[in-house]
């Protein structure tokens, strides 16, 4: 699933980026790469967030480490 939503999101920086090149080279038409500049954005920002939401890596309690002060008795 990691690997899947990887690709869809260079998917969509690719759709973001490719598009602009083409129309330099007056390869595409403007609607067409705004559609695709912004089909790439969705994927991209979706893909992104749900990988960082599904995978984030586990906390680590600091509940022992919070105070700088040693423990006297």
């Amino acid at each position: 699933m990691k690997t899947i939503l990887n690709i869809l999101s260079l998917i969509g920086l690719a759709l973001t980026i490719i598009p602009s090149i083409l129309l330099l080279t007056d390869s595409l038409k403007a609607g067409q790469v705004t559609l695709l500049m912004t089909i790439g954005m969705v994927l991209w920002f979706v893909a992104r967030t749900l990988r960082e939401n599904l995978f984030r890596p586990t906390e680590v309690s600091t509940h022992a480490v919070e105070h700088d002060t040693p423990h006297t008795l």
